[in-house]
């Protein structure tokens, strides 16, 4: 199994979108399976249970829903360790993907969405 650390899926995240804006056979595959297309721009395995969820914008704002928590608002023993005092084990690799792919996806379509305002 492979390991990726925060950086490089920014990067290979990064190097992913600017390919599929300017590939149409790339951006194809993005669509059709985006674990193949991160590991082809990354040149590296995906961490096994790892999936990556590409989709074309055709709305106005495109917006990511956190991880739905529950009814109660009760946060889990896993949230719990994470934030108790500081400890736990860090991020988790779907947590961090979550994170840079919100935060990569909010950015490209915040530019996307100025572009057309002018």
């Amino acid at each position: 199994m492979s390991q990726w650390t925060y950086d490089e899926i920014k990067l290979a995240m990064e190097k992913l979108i600017e390919k599929s804006a300017v590939d149409s056979e790339f951006r194809k595959l993005c669509l059709v399976n985006p674990n193949e297309a991160l590991k082809q721009i990354a040149k590296k395995d995906i961490p096994e249970g790892f999936t990556v969820k590409l989709i074309e914008n055709e709305a106005s704002v495109t917006v990511v829903l956190p991880e739905f928590k529950g009814e109660d608002g009760e946060l889990s023993d896993s949230d719990l360790d994470q934030v108790a005092g500081g400890k736990g084990e860090g991020l988790s690799d779907e947590a961090i993907a979550s994170t840079v792919i919100g935060s990569v996806g909010a950015a490209a379509t915040a530019a996307a969405a100025a572009a057309t305002c002018f």
